[in-house]
């Protein structure tokens, strides 16, 4: 009645007129799924390589085209929803159909023949990884593929070799990286943060399967068996200088120890380190204790401790932003000062280090 009473209209007669309005949407198809369905089409025709290769080379004034759509709609449609929360997206589904006229099954649409694009556009350090760790699983073997030796196929010399440029063109530099400065290296290399976060599984993975690796690694986190490994690799050669990178290590073993030093700097310690309180502290003790990385607290501050011995005593050190060794020492100094105690040996004794790894 209350309508009647504002629009002259009754309920039904109101009905009515939703119900032509909504044919007429349905009949509407907007633009922006006529371009996505036309980018379909011709993926389905062609692939489509053609909407992420940075240069036209070789694409038809079509596909250009297309390219142009496609970058469209995901800038303007599909990024902006996939970063809402569910009530925002609730909203976010209104204003489409308001603002442009798609109606919530149109949406979907648009939305499903985006992520199916996306999907297909898989970074080539990704896919080398899962071709390797696929290539592993077909042949039934931890070992990963190699580059050179007897019975090699094409295969694997091929996935050996991808191997070895996603550990040295891509690994190693991101791993001296900070937070800011490994976001922009992700978007210059076509990688989102959980592309990456693959990545690093499979390699981690590879290197944690290595049938040459001591069964002793098995029985303690990997963080705490590769600073030991370090920290023993150190006094086996005498030296206060870290494990070095490509151009400048002396072999293979140097490279994987100093990608090892910097995982445990950027992906444990960095981490302790910029906890604000003592509650972050806490949730950042209960994290590491459960799932993969599995350890204790003492195990920890081992850790701690001994990045901090190789950084304070480390001639030519280069650390950027926080000083791990001072902070970190100063903000746990007791459980540090433990952590001396338990791993003297391996601060005073090679032939103690040497027995106890």
């Amino acid at each position: 009645s209350n309508i009647k009473n504002r629009m002259g209209l009754s309920r039904d007669e109101v009905n009515e007129i939703i119900q032509i309005i909504d044919e007429i949407d349905r009949n509407n198809i907007p633009n922006q799924l006529k371009d996505a369905r036309e980018i379909k089409r011709k993926s389905l025709e062609n692939g489509p390589n053609f909407l992420f290769d940075k240069k036209n080379y070789g694409i038809s004034e079509e596909e250009r085209s297309l390219k142009i759509a496609y970058k469209r709609i995901r800038d303007s449609i599909y990024n902006p929803f996939i970063e809402c929360n569910d009530d925002e997206k609730i909203k976010f589904v209104s204003k489409m159909r308001t603002k442009y006229f798609i109606l919530p099954e149109y949406f979907e649409e648009i939305i499903s023949i985006v992520q199916e694009m996306e999907q297909s556009n898989i970074p080539i350090y990704l896919r080398h990884a899962r071709d390797i760790k696929k290539w592993m699983s077909d042949n039934n073997t931890t070992k990963a593929p190699r580059t050179k030796g007897k019975n090699l196929s094409e295969e694997e010399a091929n996935l050996g070799r991808a191997l070895y440029n996603t550990r040295t063109s891509l690994l190693e530099p991101y791993m001296l990286l900070g937070d800011e400065e490994k976001k922009k290296y992700l978007k210059k290399k076509g990688l989102t943060s959980n592309q990456m976060d693959e990545i690093v599984e499979i390699i981690e993975q590879i290197n944690e399967n290595n049938p040459y690796f001591s069964a002793q690694q098995k029985k303690m986190p990997r963080y705490l068996y590769n600073i030991r490994e370090i920290k023993k690799w150190m006094l086996d050669h005498d030296t206060k200088i870290p494990p070095r990178g490509k151009g400048k290590a002396e072999d293979k073993q140097e490279i994987r120890l100093y990608i090892a030093l910097n995982n445990i700097k950027q992906q444990l310690v960095g981490k302790f380190l910029r906890c604000k309180d003592e509650s972050e502290r806490n949730e950042f003790f209960t994290q590491i204790a459960s799932g993969k990385t599995n350890m204790s607290r003492e195990q920890f501050f081992e850790i701690l401790y001994l990045v901090r011995e190789i950084d304070e005593n480390n001639p030519i050190r280069r650390l950027k932003g926080t000083d791990l060794g001072r902070v970190s020492y100063s903000a746990d100094a007791i459980e540090c000062d433990n952590a001396d105690k338990i791993i003297g040996a391996l601060t005073k004794d090679k032939s103690e280090v040497r027995n106890n790894n």
